[in-house]
C-alpha cells in the first residue's frame, strides 16, 4: 500500500485564491492523500469555500483567535497523519504530479533521507519566472545542502519539497 501523505495549506483571508491550490492538490496522480486546510481565524468566505468540496480527504480545522503564521504552521503539523507532508501556500498550485515524483525519491534513494525537493516556476507581476536550482526533484546529504544553501545555490520552497514527518516533528 502507498504510504499516506499529507498536504497542508495554511491560509488566511485568501479565499480568492485558495480554490486553485485546493484543486491541485486534489488533482494529484498520487492517490493517499490527505490535505489539511488550517484556517487562521479568517474573516472572509474561507470556510463556505473549504466545505463546498465534497472530497473525504479534505480536512479543516480553524483557528477561532488568529495565533499567527508560525503557530498556524505547527498547528497544521500536528494535525498531519501521513509519513510524509508537503506544505502548500495557499497561493501555490502543485504540478499534478509532484507529490508522486518527490515520493519516489525518498522510496527509492540509496539511503534513508528526510526530503526530496523540486523545481519551481512562479508569476511575478503577471510574469512567469522560473526558478530552476535542479533540473528535476533532488536529494542530497544535509551538510552539502546546507552549504550550497548559505551560497544561494539552493533556493529551497515548502510548497516543493516532500519531508518525513517523523523527521520533522523530532
Amino acid at each position: 500500500m502507498k504510504e499516506l501523505v499529507s498536504i497542508f495549506i495554511p491560509t488566511f483571508n485568501w479565499s480568492k485564491i485558495l480554490k486553485n491550490s485546493l484543486k491541485s492538490a486534489l488533482n494529484q496522480d498520487y492517490s493517499n492523500l490527505e490535505i489539511i486546510v488550517s484556517d487562521n481565524a479568517s474573516t472572509d468566505n474561507t470556510e463556505e469555500l473549504i466545505r463546498s468540496f465534497k472530497e473525504p480527504n479534505i480536512f479543516y480545522s480553524r483557528n477561532s483567535r488568529n495565533i499567527g503564521l508560525i503557530n498556524n504552521w505547527q498547528k497544521a503539523l500536528e494535525l498531519c497523519n501521513g509519513e510524509y507532508f508537503l506544505a502548500l501556500s495557499d497561493d501555490d498550485i502543485l504540478k499534478f504530479n509532484a507529490i508522486s515524483t518527490l515520493i519516489n525519491i525518498h522510496k527509492y534513494a540509496e539511503k534513508k533521507i528526510a526530503f526530496s525537493y523540486g523545481h519551481i516556476n512562479f508569476f511575478m507581476k503577471n510574469k512567469l519566472k522560473k526558478i530552476s536550482y535542479t533540473n528535476s526533484a533532488k536529494y542530497e546529504d544535509s551538510l552539502n545542502f546546507q552549504i550550497n544553501n548559505l551560497k544561494g545555490k539552493r533556493i529551497v520552497y515548502p510548497s516543493a519539497t516532500l519531508i518525513k514527518t517523523s523527521e520533522a516533528l523530532s
